[in-house]
Protein backbone atom coordinates (compact mmCIF):
# COMPACT_ATOMS: atom_id res chain seq x y z
CA UNK A 1 0.00 0.00 0.00
CA UNK A 2 2.81 2.36 0.91
CA UNK A 3 4.55 1.38 -2.30
CA UNK A 4 1.47 2.31 -4.30
CA UNK A 5 1.26 5.70 -2.59
CA UNK A 6 4.95 6.30 -3.26
CA UNK A 7 4.53 5.56 -6.95
CA UNK A 8 1.55 7.89 -7.18
CA UNK A 9 3.50 10.61 -5.34
CA UNK A 10 6.50 10.21 -7.64
CA UNK A 11 4.30 10.42 -10.74
CA UNK A 12 2.64 13.54 -9.38
CA UNK A 13 6.02 15.19 -8.72
CA UNK A 14 7.23 14.32 -12.24
CA UNK A 15 4.12 15.83 -13.82
CA UNK A 16 4.47 18.94 -11.66
CA UNK A 17 8.12 19.45 -12.57
CA UNK A 18 7.41 18.89 -16.26
CA UNK A 19 4.62 21.45 -16.22
CA UNK A 20 6.78 24.01 -14.42
CA UNK A 21 9.75 23.54 -16.72
CA UNK A 22 7.60 23.76 -19.83
CA UNK A 23 5.86 26.98 -18.85
CA UNK A 24 7.52 30.06 -20.23
CA UNK A 25 5.65 33.35 -20.23
CA UNK A 26 5.43 34.70 -23.78
CA UNK A 27 6.72 38.21 -24.25
CA UNK A 28 6.72 40.14 -27.51
CA UNK A 29 10.26 40.70 -28.76
CA UNK A 30 10.41 44.14 -30.38
CA UNK A 31 13.58 43.09 -32.19
CA UNK A 32 11.44 40.78 -34.34
CA UNK A 33 9.23 43.66 -35.55
CA UNK A 34 10.82 45.16 -38.70
CA UNK A 35 8.66 48.26 -38.33
CA UNK A 36 9.66 48.99 -34.73
CA UNK A 37 11.30 52.38 -34.22
CA UNK A 38 14.67 50.82 -33.45
CA UNK A 39 14.66 48.77 -36.65
CA UNK A 40 13.01 51.10 -39.13
CA UNK A 41 15.48 53.99 -38.73
CA UNK A 42 18.41 51.95 -39.97
CA UNK A 43 16.50 50.83 -43.06
CA UNK A 44 15.30 54.37 -43.78
CA UNK A 45 18.94 55.47 -43.74
CA UNK A 46 19.77 52.71 -46.24
CA UNK A 47 17.22 54.12 -48.68
CA UNK A 48 18.45 57.67 -48.06
CA UNK A 49 22.06 56.64 -48.75
CA UNK A 50 21.04 55.23 -52.13
CA UNK A 51 19.15 58.42 -52.99
CA UNK A 52 22.18 60.49 -51.93
CA UNK A 53 24.41 58.34 -54.17
CA UNK A 54 21.92 58.88 -57.01
CA UNK A 55 22.05 62.67 -56.40
CA UNK A 56 25.85 62.72 -56.64
CA UNK A 57 25.79 61.00 -60.04
CA UNK A 58 22.89 63.16 -61.23
CA UNK A 59 24.84 66.33 -60.40
CA UNK A 60 27.70 65.15 -62.62
CA UNK A 61 25.24 64.13 -65.35
CA UNK A 62 23.78 67.64 -65.49
CA UNK A 63 27.27 69.00 -66.24
CA UNK A 64 28.11 66.34 -68.83
CA UNK A 65 28.04 67.06 -72.58
CA UNK A 66 24.91 65.78 -74.27
CA UNK A 67 26.74 63.21 -76.39
CA UNK A 68 28.51 61.75 -73.33
CA UNK A 69 25.48 61.24 -71.09
CA UNK A 70 25.23 57.48 -71.69
CA UNK A 71 27.80 56.61 -69.01
CA UNK A 72 26.30 58.64 -66.12
CA UNK A 73 22.81 57.46 -67.10
CA UNK A 74 23.99 53.84 -66.81
CA UNK A 75 25.41 54.61 -63.36
CA UNK A 76 22.08 56.10 -62.34
CA UNK A 77 20.36 52.93 -63.58
CA UNK A 78 22.67 50.82 -61.42
CA UNK A 79 21.71 52.71 -58.25
CA UNK A 80 18.02 52.52 -59.19
CA UNK A 81 18.20 48.75 -59.66
CA UNK A 82 19.98 48.39 -56.33
CA UNK A 83 17.08 50.14 -54.59
CA UNK A 84 14.45 48.24 -56.60
CA UNK A 85 15.99 44.86 -55.72
CA UNK A 86 16.24 45.62 -51.99
CA UNK A 87 13.63 44.17 -49.61
CA UNK A 88 12.02 46.51 -47.12
CA UNK A 89 9.11 46.03 -44.67
CA UNK A 90 5.63 47.14 -45.62
CA UNK A 91 5.96 50.32 -43.55
CA UNK A 92 8.77 51.50 -45.87
CA UNK A 93 7.25 50.47 -49.20
CA UNK A 94 5.84 53.93 -49.83
CA UNK A 95 9.22 55.58 -49.24
CA UNK A 96 10.92 53.04 -51.50
CA UNK A 97 8.35 53.54 -54.27
CA UNK A 98 8.57 57.34 -54.05
CA UNK A 99 12.35 57.17 -54.33
CA UNK A 100 12.10 54.83 -57.34
CA UNK A 101 9.54 57.08 -59.06
CA UNK A 102 11.87 60.04 -58.61
CA UNK A 103 14.87 58.12 -59.94
CA UNK A 104 12.93 56.89 -62.98
CA UNK A 105 11.77 60.41 -63.85
CA UNK A 106 15.30 61.80 -63.49
CA UNK A 107 16.73 59.12 -65.77
CA UNK A 108 13.94 59.69 -68.29
CA UNK A 109 14.54 63.41 -68.79
CA UNK A 110 18.31 62.93 -69.03
CA UNK A 111 17.83 60.21 -71.63
CA UNK A 112 15.39 62.38 -73.58
CA UNK A 113 17.80 65.30 -73.43
CA UNK A 114 20.58 63.07 -74.75
CA UNK A 115 18.26 62.05 -77.59
CA UNK A 116 17.58 65.67 -78.56
CA UNK A 117 13.99 66.00 -77.29
CA UNK A 118 12.44 69.51 -77.47
CA UNK A 119 13.14 71.83 -74.58
CA UNK A 120 9.44 72.04 -73.65
CA UNK A 121 9.29 68.28 -73.06
CA UNK A 122 12.49 68.26 -71.02
CA UNK A 123 11.33 71.18 -68.86
CA UNK A 124 8.00 69.44 -68.20
CA UNK A 125 9.74 66.19 -67.22
CA UNK A 126 12.15 68.05 -64.96
CA UNK A 127 9.28 69.78 -63.16
CA UNK A 128 7.55 66.42 -62.64
CA UNK A 129 10.82 64.93 -61.34
CA UNK A 130 11.14 67.73 -58.78
CA UNK A 131 7.55 67.14 -57.62
CA UNK A 132 8.27 63.45 -57.08
CA UNK A 133 11.41 64.28 -55.15
CA UNK A 134 9.43 66.62 -52.93
CA UNK A 135 6.95 63.81 -52.15
CA UNK A 136 9.86 61.55 -51.20
CA UNK A 137 11.28 64.22 -48.87
CA UNK A 138 7.91 64.59 -47.11
CA UNK A 139 7.68 60.84 -46.48
CA UNK A 140 11.30 60.72 -45.32
CA UNK A 141 10.73 63.52 -42.80
CA UNK A 142 7.60 61.80 -41.47
CA UNK A 143 9.46 58.52 -40.89
CA UNK A 144 12.45 60.19 -39.24
CA UNK A 145 10.26 62.51 -37.15
CA UNK A 146 11.98 65.62 -38.51
CA UNK A 147 10.66 68.85 -39.96
CA UNK A 148 9.92 68.69 -43.67
CA UNK A 149 12.20 70.85 -45.77
CA UNK A 150 11.23 71.39 -49.43
CA UNK A 151 13.74 69.90 -51.82
CA UNK A 152 15.91 72.70 -53.19
CA UNK A 153 16.73 72.56 -56.87
CA UNK A 154 18.70 74.89 -59.07
CA UNK A 155 17.81 75.54 -62.68
CA UNK A 156 20.06 73.30 -64.81
CA UNK A 157 22.43 75.28 -66.98
CA UNK A 158 20.96 74.03 -70.23
CA UNK A 159 17.47 75.39 -69.49
CA UNK A 160 17.94 78.79 -71.09
CA UNK A 161 15.53 81.70 -70.89
CA UNK A 162 13.38 82.44 -73.91
CA UNK A 163 15.00 85.37 -75.72
CA UNK A 164 13.10 88.63 -75.85
CA UNK A 165 13.21 91.24 -78.56
CA UNK A 166 13.74 94.85 -77.61
CA UNK A 167 13.25 97.82 -79.86
CA UNK A 168 14.93 101.16 -79.39
CA UNK A 169 12.73 104.11 -80.21
CA UNK A 170 14.17 106.91 -82.32
CA UNK A 171 13.03 110.48 -82.80
CA UNK A 172 13.81 110.13 -86.47
CA UNK A 173 10.95 108.76 -88.55
CA UNK A 174 13.43 107.14 -90.92
CA UNK A 175 15.22 105.21 -88.16
CA UNK A 176 14.36 101.54 -87.88
CA UNK A 177 13.82 99.61 -84.70
CA UNK A 178 16.86 97.64 -83.62
CA UNK A 179 16.48 93.96 -82.81
CA UNK A 180 18.44 92.30 -80.04
CA UNK A 181 21.33 90.25 -81.50
CA UNK A 182 20.57 86.54 -81.29
CA UNK A 183 22.52 83.35 -81.85
CA UNK A 184 20.37 80.44 -83.08
CA UNK A 185 20.98 76.71 -83.18
CA UNK A 186 19.69 75.52 -86.55
CA UNK A 187 21.26 72.05 -86.25
CA UNK A 188 19.74 68.88 -84.78
CA UNK A 189 22.32 68.67 -81.99
CA UNK A 190 22.76 70.72 -78.82
CA UNK A 191 25.65 73.19 -78.81
CA UNK A 192 27.95 73.57 -75.80
CA UNK A 193 28.02 76.90 -74.00
CA UNK A 194 31.34 77.26 -72.20
CA UNK A 195 32.42 79.31 -69.21
CA UNK A 196 35.33 80.87 -71.12
CA UNK A 197 36.03 81.33 -74.87
CA UNK A 198 38.12 78.17 -75.00
CA UNK A 199 37.31 74.66 -76.27
CA UNK A 200 38.93 73.23 -73.12
CA UNK A 201 36.83 75.39 -70.80
CA UNK A 202 34.13 73.68 -68.67
CA UNK A 203 30.63 73.55 -70.09
CA UNK A 204 28.17 76.01 -68.55
CA UNK A 205 25.15 74.82 -70.47
CA UNK A 206 23.67 73.94 -73.85
CA UNK A 207 21.80 75.66 -76.64
CA UNK A 208 19.16 73.15 -77.69
CA UNK A 209 18.19 72.55 -81.34
CA UNK A 210 15.85 75.28 -82.58
CA UNK A 211 16.60 77.61 -79.66
CA UNK A 212 18.06 81.12 -79.72
CA UNK A 213 19.90 83.14 -77.10
CA UNK A 214 20.79 86.81 -76.65
CA UNK A 215 24.29 87.90 -77.70
CA UNK A 216 26.27 90.32 -75.55
CA UNK A 217 29.28 90.63 -77.87
CA UNK A 218 32.22 88.79 -79.42
CA UNK A 219 35.72 87.80 -78.40
CA UNK A 220 38.85 89.71 -79.50
CA UNK A 221 39.51 87.22 -82.28
CA UNK A 222 35.81 87.14 -83.33
CA UNK A 223 35.70 83.35 -82.93
CA UNK A 224 33.46 83.27 -79.85
CA UNK A 225 30.18 84.92 -78.92
CA UNK A 226 29.44 86.10 -75.40
CA UNK A 227 25.84 85.15 -74.52
CA UNK A 228 23.45 85.92 -71.71
CA UNK A 229 22.37 82.83 -69.72
CA UNK A 230 19.91 84.75 -67.54
CA UNK A 231 19.65 85.46 -63.83
CA UNK A 232 18.11 82.05 -63.05
CA UNK A 233 21.37 80.30 -63.95
CA UNK A 234 24.42 80.03 -61.71
CA UNK A 235 26.62 81.49 -64.45
CA UNK A 236 25.20 84.65 -66.01
CA UNK A 237 27.48 84.81 -69.07
CA UNK A 238 28.71 82.02 -71.33
CA UNK A 239 30.54 81.62 -74.64
CA UNK A 240 29.35 80.03 -77.91
CA UNK A 241 31.62 78.95 -80.75
CA UNK A 242 30.67 81.20 -83.65
CA UNK A 243 30.88 78.60 -86.42
CA UNK A 244 28.18 76.48 -84.79
CA UNK A 245 25.39 79.09 -84.72
CA UNK A 246 23.51 81.48 -86.98
CA UNK A 247 23.27 85.21 -86.30
CA UNK A 248 20.46 87.65 -87.01
CA UNK A 249 22.93 90.55 -87.20
CA UNK A 250 26.33 91.09 -88.78
CA UNK A 251 29.36 90.00 -86.78
CA UNK A 252 30.96 93.40 -87.33
CA UNK A 253 28.12 95.12 -85.49
CA UNK A 254 28.85 93.27 -82.24
CA UNK A 255 31.04 94.86 -79.58
CA UNK A 256 34.20 93.16 -78.31
CA UNK A 257 33.74 91.59 -74.87
CA UNK A 258 36.70 90.75 -72.67
CA UNK A 259 36.43 87.41 -70.90
CA UNK A 260 37.11 87.35 -67.17
CA UNK A 261 39.75 84.65 -66.98
CA UNK A 262 40.93 83.87 -63.48
CA UNK A 263 43.85 81.74 -62.39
Amino acid sequence: MNTKKSVILILFMVLLLTACNGFEPKTEDLNDDPCSSQNVIGQVKQIKELVDEFDDISFIANLTPQTQLAEPIMKLQTVRRKLANSEYPVCLKNLQNLALDFMNSEINYLAHFMGGAPREIINKEMTYSHQLRDSYEKELAALLGTDYQPFKTSTPFYVLPTPTFTSIASTSTSAKSLIQPLASNTSNQSINIRIQPDLESPIAGYLLPGDSIGILGKSNDSIWLSVNLGKENKIAVGWLYLELVSLNVSLESLPVIQSEITD
